[in-house]
């Protein structure tokens, strides 16, 4: 799922699509969404450099949606586990987007 909205947001980048205009919605419900390719890519590359486990629970709930049973169990872990490793996950990140 992480390649298909990766995918998407490189595309929305790219400047021979128009990249580089300012996208204009009516769609009141997608106005805070402007600019999030450039968040999707920079997780996207900063996931490379952590334990599989932790871009797993990422995946999961950043790019799919699921909540925290529901990846425990995809995962055969506790909840508790899943917890530990997104709390790990997010203070990675958010180290690695600090600095973009």
């Amino acid at each position: 799922m992480r390649t298909v909205v990766v995918d998407i947001a490189r595309e929305q980048q790219a400047l021979r699509r128009g990249g580089n205009q300012l996208f204009v919605t009516l769609d009141t419900a997608a106005e805070g969404l402007a600019g999030t390719e450039n968040v999707v890519l920079g997780v996207h590359e900063a996931l490379g450099a952590i334990d599989p486990r932790l871009v797993r629970v990422v995946d999961m709930q950043y790019f799919v949606g699921l909540d925290t049973d529901d990846i425990a169990e995809a995962l055969g872990v506790s909840t508790r586990t899943v917890d530990r490793d997104g709390e790990r996950a997010r203070s990675f990140l958010y180290e690695a987007l600090k600095s973009r």
